[in-house]
């Protein structure tokens, strides 16, 4: 009788093992979808701020460079965007 009620309470434990990876696998992925989804947001407003900043600078400059300026407009839309992608996140995913 004890044996079969240790092995009851062993496939219970088991059984709740089982389910618990289940979750903990499940919650991982969703930690690494909202940690993609952190950083993509965070990226792009950060590279919105720094863009407007940029526009703000050459408009109060007058160094005869406008905001219009092919060579600006190119730094806009390309090199902001790569420097941007290439900081680190604010927060990594090893401190969720």
């Amino acid at each position: 009788m004890d044996r079969n009620l240790i092995e009851k309470s062993n496939n219970r434990a088991n059984s709740q093992l089982f389910y618990i990876n289940c979750r903990k696998s499940k919650s991982k992925k969703e930690i690494y979808r909202l940690y993609d989804l952190y950083l993509s947001n965070i990226r792009f407003k950060l590279q919105n701020y720094v863009g407007e900043s940029i526009k703000a600078l050459v408009n109060i400059s007058n160094d005869g460079v406008s905001v219009k300026d092919k060579t600006t407009m190119l730094f806009l839309k390309n090199e902001l965007e790569y420097i941007v992608k290439n900081i680190l996140p604010f927060l990594k995913i090893e401190q969720l």
